[in-house]
This record gives structure tokens, C-alpha cells and sequence, in this order.
């Protein structure tokens, strides 16, 4: 039995949280799974297991399970994971957030652990990790190699790799991101077979940029000028409100929504507008216009549009921004459809299913069936993180918890389901949750 599962996100948020003098918490901030979800869902997985006549049970990990790239710790050095700085310079701060990721993820990854302990009474259960986008530079520093290992019990050493083919269950799996031209640096090929050069998945892409100084910075900055008026004041409540709205608007579809986001959820609808353009213009975009690495990424005529939308309308620029930290939920699936049918792996009979992450979408594609009567299938498999959605109004916004994985079966499990002689099978599960909390505010 094999199952996949993306885009778990784990940030290191012990460092977010706001403390009085005395040590009292503030305002908590919760941005991680809980763990009775993996609790639940691990048990869950040893059931169907055990139901279906498995004698493993694989867990692969594909990408984006620790997010470097949402850490405050960037922000006490110049040092970023991006540019001409190497390895020896920001390695020492990726262990830290890695090391502080795992403390703010204590329980969930006891559970892990236990998992692990007991597959020697039951089911053999073994996890598997690709790196993603958000946790790119884990291959690039082998003391993380070693972390991430000991933490998930997996032996070996080296680079992980960043795509798992395997023939016993029909299935192909990658992050997702190599779909994404602003989330992967490499040459994404346009005609012929989906091919990528296994060099590419090191280069820095102009969305890491986009999520550290700019999508991560703006809540620390906001941090460092009001903290005393969010610690006591009047309008405490008014700008703790706005410190969790910049820490959560990452999690916001579409992203370009941001400024009635924020107009909308605020007593104050001017308040947190203003100190983003401030934010910006002072802060941001100086930095940008400095950089290098932006300029590459861009390109010139891209980098001279960004002058251009600095002077002419902010909301534009906030647009463009937005749009090149992430494709964007509304507009992804056109571009990744004709990627995914090029994917070479199909040319052979004995693979049927492709599976990725990256884009927090859960979905499955109906591929091709084949002249054998056998079909081929595109999972996405979403991702564990809570959602915020603009709603059909068109002014205010919800909000849902989304948990989704897809377990494969060999021909020789799920035998009581099929009656017997059978080929590959899958389950794909995906679903929303919430819990409405009176007086919730964030």
C-alpha cells in the first residue's frame, strides 16, 4: 500500500508568537496541523492497510513538509537562501528554522515516531521524502539531509530525490512545483517529453524571493513598529488583529484579493491597507529594485514594469507581486494539463497514475484510457493547510480546513474489495472541515 501526501507546511511559529514581559502569551499563533489530525489519520491508514491485505505501507512525503521559507529568522540576518549567497553563509539559519520547525511540531511528530515503532508489530511502514519548493534547500545542505533523516527515519544518505517512480503500484510522483515557472527556476519544456535536468531543482526560483521579503516580511515589519501597541493600548485588539491577518494571508485564494481581504475583516478598514503600502514603497520595493537576483528573474522588460507599477497604481503592483509568488489557484490548471500528458512515464504500459502536489488544489484528472481498457489518472493532492476563499459575493471571505491523500494498492492488496483477480487500484480522499468557535476572530 502506498499513499501520498503534500504540502504539510510545518512552520516554525514558536518564533511569531507575541509575549508579555512576564511571559505570558499574547497572541498565539497557530499555523501548524494539529497533531490528533495525523493521530487520527495514521490509524486510519493502518486500517486500510490491514483491511486490504497490505504487507507495507509506503507514506511518501512529496514536497513542501517544512517551509523555510515562512520563517522570521531571515529577517535578523542580509543572509538569504537565494542570490550568490552559499550554502556555509545561510545554512547555519535554514538548521535553526529546521530545528525550530520541529519544536514548534512536537507532538506531531511523536506521532510520526510512534507510527514507525510500531511497524515491527504490524504492517512494515516506511515514509519517503521529496523536496518541494518551500523546502528546495534541503538538499543543498547536508546537514539538513541528515535532520530531515533522523527525523523521518530513513536511511541512506545524500540528496533526496525529487521524483519516486514505483512499478508495483503504477505510479509516478513529483512535487509539482516543476509545472510552476514561478516556483521553479529550471527550463520548463514547452514541447516534447517533460523532461527536467536534475541540476535545475537547486536553482533559486523568483517565488522564493516573493515568500520571504515580501509575503513573510510584511507581518515581522509590522511586528517591530507596533509591538508595544500590540503588547498595551486603546487599539491593542485592533492591531493584534492585523499582525494574524499578515501572518495568514498566504493561505489566501485568489491572492490578489489581498486588499479587500484586508478591508474587509478590519473595524478599521484603512489601518492595515495603509501600513501595506507603507510597507512596500519604503521597505519592499527599494529592496527589490536593488536586487540583482530580482532583475535576472525578471528580466528587464518585467524589471522596468515594476517601475512602472510603483508609480503608477499600488493596487497593480500588490497584483504583480502577488501573481509571481504564486500562479494562483484560479489560474493553474491550464498550463500543468498539457505538462502532466507529456510526462514520459506514460509511454510505459506498467504506469498508470501521476500523482503531484504544490498547488493547495485538490483535484484528479481523468488522463486517457488506454486501448487496453486500462486508465490513466492525475492526482493533486491538495495540501493540509487551512484555506481562505473569497466568497460569491465578491467582498467577504471564508474559511476551511482541507486534509487530502490518495493511497494506492498493488495487485496483490485491496483483494476483498475486488473480489479477487485485480490489477492496480487507488483510493483518492479529499475534504473540508471547520470548527466555528464563538467570538473566533482569526
Amino acid at each position: 500500500m502506498l499513499v501520498v501526501i503534500s504540502d504539510l507546511h510545518f512552520q516554525d511559529t514558536i518564533n511569531d508568537v507575541i509575549k508579555d514581559e512576564q511571559g505570558n502569551i499574547l497572541v498565539d499563533v497557530q499555523r501548524n496541523i494539529f497533531y490528533e489530525v495525523f493521530e487520527t489519520t495514521f490509524e486510519e491508514l493502518r486500517s486500510l492497510a490491514r483491511l486490504n491485505n497490505a504487507q507495507e505501507l509506503i507514506i511518501v512525503l512529496a514536497g513542501d513538509i517544512f517551509d523555510f521559507n515562512r520563517s522570521r529568522q531571515w529577517f535578523n540576518y542580509d543572509v538569504r537562501p537565494y542570490d550568490e549567497y552559499s550554502s556555509d553563509k545561510w545554512g547555519p539559519i535554514a538548521v535553526k528554522i529546521f530545528d525550530d520547525i520541529v519544536e514548534s511540531n512536537r507532538q506531531t511528530f511523536d506521532c510520526f515516531n510512534k507510527l514507525l515503532e510500531i511497524s515491527s508489530n504490524d504492517v512494515k511502514i516506511d515514509f519517503r521524502y521529496i523536496p518541494g519548493n518551500h523546502d528546495r534547500i534541503v538538499n543543498l545542505y547536508e546537514p539538513l539531509q541528515k535532520r530531515v533523516r533522523a527525523l523521518l527515519g530513513l536511511n541512506g544518505e545524500g540528496c533526496f530525490e525529487h521524483e519516486i517512480v514505483m512499478e508495483k503500484y503504477g505510479v509516478h510522483i513529483r512535487h509539482g512545483h516543476e509545472y510552476d515557472p514561478i516556483n521553479f527556476a529550471g527550463e520548463i519544456p514547452r514541447k516534447g517529453p517533460f523532461v527536467v535536468k536534475n541540476e535545475e531543482y537547486d536553482l533559486a526560483p523568483l517565488g522564493d524571493y516573493v515568500t520571504i521579503d515580501f509575503a513573510a516580511r510584511v507581518a515581522f515589519e509590522y511586528r517591530k513598529r507596533y509591538e508595544k501597541d500590540m503588547k498595551c493600548g486603546p487599539d491593542q485588539d485592533e492591531y493584534r488583529l492585523i499582525y494574524r491577518k499578515f501572518l495568514e494571508f498566504d493561505d489566501l485564494r485568489p491572492l490578489t484579493a489581498i486588499k479587500k481581504f484586508l478591508e474587509s475583516e478590519m473595524a478599521d478598514k484603512y489601518m492595515a491597507w495603509k501600513f501595506l503600502l507603507y510597507f512596500i514603497f519604503t521597505m519592499a520595493l527599494p529592496r527589490a529594485l536593488e536586487s540583482e537576483f530580482v532583475c535576472k528573474k525578471l528580466g528587464m522588460v518585467k524589471f522596468y514594469l515594476l517601475r512602472v507599477f510603483a508609480v503608477i497604481s499600488p493596487q497593480l503592483l500588490i497584483n504583480y507581486l502577488m501573481r509571481n509568488q504564486s500562479t494562483g489557484q484560479d489560474s493553474w490548471y491550464l498550463p500543468q494539463r498539457s505538462y502532466i500528458q507529456r510526462e514520459p512515464i506514460l509511454q510505459n504500459a506498467q504506469y498508470q497514475y501521476l500523482v503531484s502536489g504544490h498547488t493547495h488544489n485538490p483535484a484528479i484528472e481523468y488522463l486517457r484510457r488506454r486501448d487496453d481498457g486500462k486508465e490513466e489518472f492525475f492526482f493533486d493532492t491538495g495540501t493540509w493547510r487551512r484555506q481562505i476563499s473569497r466568497c460569491c459575493d465578491n467582498s467577504t471571505f471564508g474559511r476551511a480546513k482541507t486534509l487530502t491523500y490518495v493511497a494506492f494498492y498493488s495487485s496483490d492488496e485491496d483483494l476483498p474489495r475486488a473480489g479477487g483477480n485485480k490489477g492496480y487500484s487507488f483510493d483518492y480522499w479529499s475534504g473540508y472541515n471547520k470548527r466555528e468557535i464563538a467570538g473566533e476572530v482569526f
